[in-house]
């Protein structure tokens, strides 16, 4: 009976030492990982853009539109400075079709489902969303 709750303390012990390994293992490879998914998703999304793009003067030049959030612009812009391209940048004219991002908070953003259900806002319109909280609490208070 003594040599099998000695072997059961030992198996315990190392099943602890594996699981503090595991955790030391998992720490240290979250970095690396994260690095790399990234790298992989940047490769990615450039391939995707490089595919989608209008190609002119035999594929060597490549001709590029899209949108970019105001609090991203200044960053873009100092990247396109460090690369050797040609770009134009302007502000959205009435009657562009702009990409709505929405912005809420974490609590907000829980509802944001419920908004995309009807239609998203225009670029200048009011987002809705955070007024779903208060109708969505009422209807399941009252249901």
């Amino acid at each position: 009976m003594k040599a099998l709750s000695d072997a059961e303390n030992q198996l315990k012990e190392k099943a602890e030492a594996l699981k503090k390994e595991l955790v030391t293992l998992a720490n240290n490879s979250i970095p690396t990982l994260t690095k790399a998914r990234t790298i992989l998703q940047n490769q990615f999304d450039f391939s995707e853009v490089r595919l989608s793009s209008d190609k002119h003067a035999d594929d060597k030049l490549m001709v590029l539109e899209g949108w970019v959030p105001k609090e991203n612009e200044k960053n873009l812009l100092a990247y396109l400075e460090t690369t050797h391209v040609y770009f134009e940048g302007k502000d959205p004219e009435k009657e562009d079709k702009v990409p709505v991002k929405l912005k809420n908070t974490s609590f907000a953003s829980l509802f944001e489902s419920i908004g995309t259900l009807f239609s998203l806002p225009n670029y200048k319109e009011l987002d809705l969303t955070p007024f779903f909280a208060p109708f969505f609490a009422f209807s399941l208070a009252f249901a």
